[in-house]
């Protein structure tokens, strides 16, 4: 014969509902968590692989670029991609004629080094943010901000201090904030790429 459950036992069973809905829902939480520091782990590992002193680091700017004008259409647009990144080529080759003369190209390990992380904000515009290593003292960020700004838009360049951060703000503003990628290049960005990824410094 079934007895008439009492409240002692109904309080008991909604404590137990509670208690498994409880559980269910910060194992759900617990998920969302482990999705989130799984997709923010890329900026850790670059970060932790751009802060090393062999890269020898000396600039940490950012770089922005003006609308285009469209002659034909009176409406300005975005900076083409490709456009941007053979702005930032010149700029490099520009900075490296100044340090180690016209004809750096043609001797091996001759260059400077960076790191360059593109942001693309949500209207669709390309923002980056970088890294510049081997440039000796006596080349004026102030004289770089002017060419930058006369080749493509707005620049500010400070002198790189380890350990302020500028490698894993770089790394989670192309990675965690926005849709956007890290590209190296220099003399050890070519060493990176001959060792298939490997770089032992």
């Amino acid at each position: 014969m079934n007895s008439i459950p009492s409240d002692h036992d109904i309080r008991q069973d909604s404590d137990s509902d509670r208690m498994a809905e409880s559980v269910t829902r910060h194992t759900q939480i617990s998920h969302i968590q482990q999705k989130q520091y799984s997709e923010n782990s890329l900026p850790a590992v670059w970060a932790s692989f751009l802060d090393k002193p062999e890269w020898h680091w000396e600039w940490y700017g950012h770089f922005t670029f003006r609308d285009v004008f469209n002659p034909y259409t009176g409406l300005k647009h975005n900076v083409h991609p490709e456009t941007a990144i053979k702005t930032w080529d010149k700029f490099i080759h520009i900075l490296n004629r100044d340090i180690y003369g016209i004809k750096y190209w043609k001797r091996e390990n001759k260059g400077v080094v960076w790191a360059r992380g593109t942001e693309l904000q949500i209207r669709g515009a390309i923002h980056f943010h970088a890294l510049i290593g081997l440039i000796p003292a006596n080349i004026r960020r102030l004289t770089y901000m002017d060419i930058w700004d006369s080749m493509a838009g707005f620049a500010r360049i400070h002198a790189y201090i380890r350990g302020y951060g500028a490698e894993f703000y770089m790394s989670k503003s192309a990675y965690a904030w926005k849709r956007g990628e890290i590209d190296l290049g220099g003399p050890l960005a070519d060493r990176l790429k001959k060792d298939q990824g490997e770089l032992s410094f």
